[in-house]
Formats: structure tokens, C-alpha cells, sequence
């Protein structure tokens, strides 16, 4: 008896150890590699839901000012005569959720409807694919 009670005192041995940290480790990949690709997801959905928003702020700005959009996105942070408040919070245009600037590519003329707004994604360059890929309003549009 007194060889089995000292053996239950010295605690747990090294193989025990190692195998409950291969066992965190196996759990820790397998939530890491799961959790990733919804943060990325989860980043994407913020980015098109800030675009349309960009773009309804650019629709109110173009019916207060009888058509003419704005020349920078900039614009719609400044009060409207017609509202007296900004079309987008007083803190400024939005920064994209991986920290960039929206591009806003203004219309070709003044009262046209060609702009665009342009988010870089992930990798903060044109162009790009996966994570990232550029969202652009035209794109967003034609999806919804």
C-alpha cells in the first residue's frame, strides 16, 4: 500500500503531460482553423454593408443637391442645407474594417451615376484575389 499512495503523490508523469498538450494543441489547430475564415467572412459582410452605405449617403447628398454627387466622399461628412446634419457621422468617412480608405471614383460628369466605391480588402492593393479581393459598389449591386 505505501508503494501505491507515493506513487499517487509525486503527481503526473512526463508522458501524461506531453499527451494532454498534444490533445490542447490538436484542439487549439482544429478551433484556429475554423474560427479564421469567419473572422475574414465577418470582415467582408462589415466592408459591403459600409459601401451601401456610403452609397445611400451619396443617393441623399445627389436628391439635396438636385442630382450633383459629391466629388469626394469627404462631402457628406459637411451639413446640408436642406437637413441641417451631415449624411455620414460627424466622426468622418468610415475607414474599411482592415483599417484602409474607401475609394470613391466620382462621376465622369457632374450629374452622372457612374461612381464607385471601392474597398482594397486584406491586402490594402488593387487588384487581388481570397482575402484580398477588392469590393467594389458595381459588384455589390449586381449581387444584391
Amino acid at each position: 500500500m505505501d508503494a501505491m499512495a507515493s506513487r499517487r503523490d509525486r503527481g503526473f508523469s512526463l508522458v501524461e503531460l506531453m499527451v494532454v498538450i498534444v490533445i490542447l494543441g490538436i484542439l487549439g489547430t482544429t478551433v484556429t482553423i475554423a474560427f479564421f475564415p469567419q473572422i475574414f467572412k465577418a470582415k467582408r459582410q462589415k466592408a459591403i454593408e459600409t459601401i451601401l452605405t456610403l452609397d445611400h449617403a451619396i443617393q441623399l447628398y445627389a436628391a439635396d443637391k438636385h442630382g450633383t454627387l459629391p466629388r469626394a466622399l469627404e462631402e457628406l461628412t459637411e451639413t446640408s442645407e436642406v437637413s441641417r446634419h451631415p449624411y455620414l457621422d460627424a466622426d468622418g468617412v468610415p475607414a474599411d474594417p482592415w483599417g484602409g480608405q474607401f475609394d470613391y471614383e466620382p462621376p465622369s460628369s457632374p450629374n452622372g451615376e457612374d461612381y464607385d466605391i471601392l474597398c482594397l480588402g486584406a491586402d490594402g492593393a488593387p487588384g487581388g484575389d481570397g482575402q484580398g479581393e477588392d469590393i467594389r459598389l458595381s459588384d455589390v449591386r449586381n449581387r444584391h
